[in-house]
């Protein structure tokens, strides 16, 4: 199952949690709480060549009972990315070395191509995740 953040209400007032499980209903309500609970684990990433900011990272909920698997847009990430951005697409193309098609593979690629962009936020992520 794949769960995208999502909206929450409490006592009547509308706010947004950075992420809530739809799995076993747990809520992180700041993207700092979610990199650092345990639980969440950084599993891979989906990028979508051909509109890098639509992508998601994708996290594994380790949490007893649950185990599905949580994505974040970048978009919701983009501030954690200071590089470059590349306007263009080198995927599927004899310059790419096809890292954006495994979804599991985390490691950054130094090709100047507009998914480059995704990578880099999966660095900072994984940064994150580590402290």
């Amino acid at each position: 199952m794949l769960a995208f953040a999502r909206e929450c209400r409490s006592k009547g007032d509308r706010h947004l949690n950075f992420m809530t499980c739809k799995q076993c209903g747990r809520v992180w309500a700041r993207r700092e709480d979610f990199f650092a609970d345990e639980e969440v684990v950084l599993s891979g990433c989906q990028v979508e060549t051909d509109h890098p900011v639509s992508s998601a990272l994708l996290f594994d909920h380790k949490a007893g009972g649950c185990g599905t698997t949580l994505a974040v847009g970048v978009r919701q990430l983009d501030d954690l990315y200071s590089g470059p951005r590349h306007t263009v697409k080198w995927a599927t193309s004899p310059m790419c070395p096809g890292m954006c098609f495994d979804p599991a593979n985390t490691e950054p690629c130094d090709k100047e191509c507009a998914c480059a962009y995704v990578r880099g936020i999966l660095q900072e992520v994984k940064k994150l995740s580590a402290s």
